[in-house]
């Protein structure tokens, strides 16, 4: 009996629940607060070695190199820029550690998700600068006014789309150009976060989206003027397997539709 009761207890603990995560949480803050017992509890700096290893790791998993290789890609620029003009940011900060990250989002699989390359972002060193202070966010590329149906099919899918939308477009800051280029900051607003990694999943078929070019019938590429990069038809027709699921699923549903109503009108 005792066994059981024993072996019972050590599989609650293996498997801790939300609640003890999040009480985990909170007595680590307490104890590291100034309002509480003020102790030293940080997680510490963060090695050298660790941040290039992050660096390295977005840059292969995103495929951010140039083709000359002098350059890196900015999801939010749009723009190809030197190496050392280019910042490794963790979306969830470093200094606040795991323990809080399983707090808000859940127990983790692994030991730690901190410095995976899914959870941050290579930039421009000005987007760096500005995010921080609201400037710009990043969203997922809805209408501002979504309902719950846009929402869930948004987070349904299978690519999932993020745009750009300026805060304060007449800001200084925002409505000045961007660094070397005749790109203003304002112009970014509601303009697609392109990451090359999620384009080569496509295919290679992608220098006009690149170029943010639309293809006309007798292919020559005119500007888009709104800044977003539209992709070209090889990319459609690699596209095209992603977009015959989803007809599928509207087909499915509209059955299942029909069938629930012939149903009713049955017991009816």
């Amino acid at each position: 009996m005792k066994a059981q009761l024993y072996e019972k207890q050590k599989e609650e603990m293996s498997t801790p629940s939300q609640a003890r995560i999040v009480r985990k949480d909170f007595f680590e803050i307490f104890v590291g607060a100034k309002n509480g017992l003020g102790l030293s509890n940080s997680t510490g700096p963060r090695g050298n070695s660790k941040q290039s290893n992050l660096r390295a790791d977005l840059i292969s998993k995103m495929n951010l190199k140039s083709k000359d290789e002098n350059g890196l890609w900015c999801p939010i620029t749009q723009e190809y820029w030197p190496s050392g003009s280019m910042q490794t940011c963790h979306f969830f900060q470093w200094k606040h550690g795991q323990n809080t990250m399983n707090a808000i989002f859940g127990q983790s699989n692994h030991n730690s998700e901190l410095m995976k390359a899914e959870h941050a972002i290579l930039w421009f060193e000005e987007a760096e600068q500005r995010f921080p202070s609201r400037q710009f966010v990043i969203v997922p590329d809805i209408p501002d006014n979504s309902d719950q149906v846009q929402v869930e099919r948004w987070e349904a899918s299978f690519i999932r789309e993020y745009k750009i939308r300026i805060l304060n477009p007449q800001s200084n800051t925002m409505s000045a150009k961007i660094l070397r280029t005749d790109k203003r900051w304002n112009v970014l607003d509601g303009t697609k976060s392109m990451v090359l990694g999620f384009v080569e999943n496509l295919g290679h078929g992608y220098e006009h989206l690149l170029e943010g070019a639309i293809e006309d019938e007798d292919m020559e590429a005119d500007p888009d003027p709104s800044g977003m990069a539209v992709t070209t038809d090889d990319i459609k027709d690699t596209l095209s397997k992603y977009n015959d699921n989803e007809e599928e699923e509207e087909e499915e549903e509209a059955e299942e539709e029909e069938d629930k109503e012939e149903d009713e009108d049955e017991k009816k």
